[in-house]
């Protein structure tokens, strides 16, 4: 019998049964993730459910790679704003977020994405709960393989404690160390101590997951160079009790705010400074005030933001800095205000490089090296002279080596800036590499005159819409340059922003493409040499 839908009754019968029985399923590598919940509701919500676990949804996300193009070779297709946008959906829509990435992704691209790419990309980010879920329960393939060492490997546990014993496992004989553990006791992988090197000072963590906090050495503690304790009250009265209204309007002192305190201007006998009060409200506080304070006491150079004084006997915490009569390199871009002159496009490029190389002094003045993690225009602050000191030193961290080869370190909290975090950043790595990604987002800033996120238009981040607009379009990358800034052509006929533009390019790329920061600095001497 045939139905009027024109499918064979007995066929319809066997696709119900199917479908209502999941173990009947078949899934093939090159099966697309998109049709997996046609196939088996089961297994669409099975892995649903595995993704959602530990948000290990973001990790995946964040890894996903577009094809690149002779335009645009940055291969990173969802950034920290798509992530966000995901979190929100899934708020409004009451729904789980994993499932809102599956529908996107799987419906991406020329080539949809197939449980293989799936597994490839769940191995990679070392999410084995549900690697182990697509390759035995939907491929009804053997579970993937550990790592032998490291935080993803495994540890196997001896046969005893399985069965409820407690007592301890005999050790294998000390004339062969090789040899594997007697019956009972499998060989167990190694979890290694990982050694952190601290100014004199070593610390041991032993862990399955390495959880790095930025040792601190309390105020009373410092001596090198100590700047000057300001009381409190001093700096209500030089600063007429942190008057919020703005710089130029009734006699204001607010210079700025930011998520984490407000900025004014003191004068004291026609001295000028800038004081950063810390918002009391904010979390962990106190770390925050001592990496700051701790960063600046101890790393000095001529493109970092200098601090003359502090002051920690009030209700709230506060830092004195030299005053920065130039403003940031944010609210300059934008050319609104009393900042109506836009900066030329040869005084953008020495900024961008004074910047890296205040970021390179930080990444190699010691191992581990410094990451500053909230590298941002608004964080770029101009002197007098328009020479870049980069400031906001509250979430500097220590990073994996400066030579690139040690793990990078995991932080169990996120900061920073979405619009310009790495996707690994966003995963809670913590390495040099974070930084050249966000000094690739301030270089788009610097062709474009654009801000860094749209809030007016389509709610895009600022690579995402030069990637749309550059993406198979050989003409665009002029087309979204910031007339205000000059021609971009040297004196020589070179196409400076043509250089600039492949530089900030590189530095979007994975994590494993992206140059060091010495190399940044390095191209961008040479495009001022042109």
């Amino acid at each position: 019998m045939v139905l009027k839908t024109g499918v064979c009754e007995g066929c319809l019968v066997k696709l119900i049964v199917i479908i209502i029985i999941f173990g009947c399923v078949v899934f093939e590598r090159e099966t697309e993730v998109r049709k997996l919940r046609l196939l088996s509701i089961t297994a669409h919500y099975g892995l649903v459910e595995a993704l959602e676990s530990g948000s290990a949804w973001k990790k995946v996300m964040a890894l996903v790679r577009r094809i690149p193009t002779d335009i645009l070779p940055c291969p990173i297709k969802y950034t920290s704003r798509h992530i966000h946008m995901v979190q929100d959906a899934g708020e409004k829509q009451n729904r789980s977020c994993s499932e809102i990435f599956l529908e996107e992704w799987g419906c991406s691209g020329r080539k949809r994405p197939t449980l293989a790419d799936l597994l490839t990309l769940l191995k990679k980010a070392e999410l084995y709960k549900a690697a182990d879920y697509v390759a035995i329960q939907l491929l009804k393939e053997s579970r993937p393989s550990r790592p032998v060492c490291g935080p993803a490997a495994e540890v196997l546990v001896p046969t005893e404690m399985l069965n409820g014993k407690s007592a301890a496992p005999t050790a294998p004989p000390a004339s062969n160390p090789n040899e594997n553990y007697r019956s009972g006791w499998p060989e167990v992988a190694n979890i290694p101590v990982v050694s952190l090197t601290i100014d004199d000072e070593t610390a041991n963590v032993e862990s399955t997951k390495i959880e790095q906090q930025l040792v601190t050495v309390p105020v009373e503690q410092i001596n090198i160079n100590t700047p000057e304790h300001i009381p409190y009250k001093k700096l209500q009265a030089i600063t007429n009790s942190f008057d919020c209204n703005p710089v130029g309007e009734n006699n204001g002192r607010l210079l700025g705010k930011g998520a984490f305190g407000s900025v004014h201007l003191a004068i004291e006998d026609n001295i000028l400074t800038a004081v950063k009060r810390l918002n009391v409200d904010i979390v962990d506080i106190d770390r925050l005030f001592q990496n700051e304070l701790e960063a600046l006491l101890r790393v000095e150079h001529s493109n970092l933001l200098r601090m003359v004084a502090y002051s920690k006997d009030g209700p709230e915490k506060c830092l004195v800095y030299e005053y920065m009569s130039q403003g940031d390199l944010e609210e300059r871009l934008s050319c609104k205000g009393r900042w109506s002159i836009p900066l030329p496009y040869l005084v953008r490029i020495k900024i961008a490089l004074g910047t890296s190389n205040g970021l390179q002094h930080l990444h190699e003045y010691r191992d581990p090296p410094l990451v500053h993690r909230d590298v941002k225009s608004a964080n770029i602050l101009l002197d007098k002279d328009l020479i870049p000191k980069l400031g906001d030193f509250g979430l500097i961290r220590l990073g994996d080596s400066s030579d690139g080869d040690s793990s990078a370190i995991l932080a169990s909290t996120v900061f920073g800036t979405s619009v310009y975090m790495a996707p690994e950043a966003m995963r809670g790595e913590v390495t040099v590499k974070n930084d050249v990604f966000s000094i690739g987002v301030v270089l788009l800033e610097l062709l474009t005159g654009l801000s860094p996120y749209d809030a007016n238009g389509e709610g895009l981040d600022l690579v995402t819409h030069v990637m749309e607009m550059c993406d198979g379009h050989s003409q665009s990358n002029y087309t979204l340059l910031d007339g205000k800034a000059g021609n971009w052509t040297s004196e020589g006929g070179i196409d400076l922003s043509k250089q600039l533009f492949s530089l900030a390019q590189d530095c979007l790329e994975d994590k494993d493409r992206r140059p060091f920061m010495s190399t940044v600095v390095q191209r961008l001497q040479t495009i001022i040499n042109s």
